[in-house]
């Protein structure tokens, strides 16, 4: 049985830069997989702010890492 999770990120880059925000959705196997749903958020995050698949505080205006995270938001899909 998979379970669905929706997730929502958002921080900013390296010294302030501007808001990013991030949003999608990771499977897991099994329940008994839920410790590792924030590593696969963050991993998905990662990818999709290094392939600018983020929505940007200023569009057309990147964002460098290192990045901060300032929220993050896990909840199972229903």
């Amino acid at each position: 049985m998979s379970l669905n999770y929706d997730y929502e990120m958002s921080g900013t880059g390296t010294g302030g830069q501007q808001n990013w925000t991030v949003t999608g959705t990771v499977t897991l196997i099994s329940d008994r997989d839920f410790m590792f749903v924030g590593d696969k958020v963050l991993a998905e995050v990662f990818q999709k702010l290094t392939r600018g698949d983020a929505v940007f505080g200023k569009p057309g205006i990147g964002c460098s890492g290192p990045y901060h995270v300032k929220k993050m938001t896990v909840e199972e899909k229903t």
